[in-house]
């Protein structure tokens, strides 16, 4: 996270937003078929996942650096038509975090053309919406501020390697700094490895649903004799006949 980039300049403003309320990150990529028709890709063997570990990574990572650590997750994870691949191309998630506040996630390399990674963060002073790498936030006291530049280039198209070099280098960097002068590293191993155990529960919470005559069909809604709303933990729980819960959504704590 390079000092004057966007999304520094996030992070240096979170303070002002008050409590955070909501987090939530999208990643809408797209590849054509070509692109996982290379040998191994998308395969765990090679790329050791889809969407979440090879495109979403970065973005997953902004946004826990942002909110903090996840606390409990429910997710649907997918392997669309569009794609013959090992691993998931498509993925939603909600989840919160142990602050309070809840997030969601939308991951996939089916969007054509492919859009801007975009973060965004609710809070009980103001909203923060990273679009690339361009900042726009709004407070309630009637302030605005706005940082960054036009994306040089996210990979988020048909041509994954179409991107800047600029976070790298600054990265670099940072980490010869650490070395020779002793500076203090923006990014640690443990920060990495929240990220993909992020990942890690939200595939492991994940309803996997293929499109064909497998597909997984959502139950009615229950009504106000049959089922309730428990709004502490935000699911639909359907009672049967025998007094029995079901939840309807696949759910990880971490």
């Amino acid at each position: 996270m390079p000092s004057g980039s966007a999304y520094h300049e996030a992070r240096s403003r979170i303070g002002r937003l008050g409590d955070l309320l909501e987090a939530l990150a999208a990643i809408r990529n797209w590849r054509p078929q070509s692109y996982y028709d290379a040998e191994g890709r998308g395969t765990l063997s090679r790329d050791g996942g889809g969407v979440l570990l090879t495109q979403g990574i970065h973005t997953i990572d902004l946004l826990l650096n942002y909110a903090g650590t996840s606390a409990a997750i429910s997710a649907f994870v997918l392997t669309t038509s569009i794609h013959r691949m090992e691993t998931e191309d498509l993925v939603t998630a909600a989840f919160s975090f142990e602050g309070g506040a809840i997030g969601s996630l939308n991951a996939t390399t089916c969007a054509y053309p492919g859009l801007p990674e975009r973060i965004e963060l609710i809070g009980t002073k103001g909203t923060a919406v990273l679009t690339g790498n361009r900042l726009d936030a709004a407070f309630i006291d009637g302030t605005r501020e706005m940082a960054g530049r036009e994306t040089i280039g996210s990979g988020a198209g048909a041509k994954p390697m179409a991107f800047g070099h600029e976070m790298h280098r600054a990265l670099i960097r940072n980490f010869i700094d650490a070395i020779e002068n002793g500076g203090q590293l923006r990014v640690k191993g443990d920060d990495a490895w929240n990220a993909r155990g992020f990942i890690d529960a939200v595939l492991a919470a994940g309803t996997a649903v293929k499109q064909g005559p497998d597909l997984h069909r959502w139950p009615d809604p229950p009504s106000a004799a049959s089922g309730a709303y428990e709004r502490g933990r935000g699911e639909i729980v359907d009672s049967d006949v025998s007094g029995q819960s079901r939840n309807h959504s696949s759910e990880m704590r971490i």
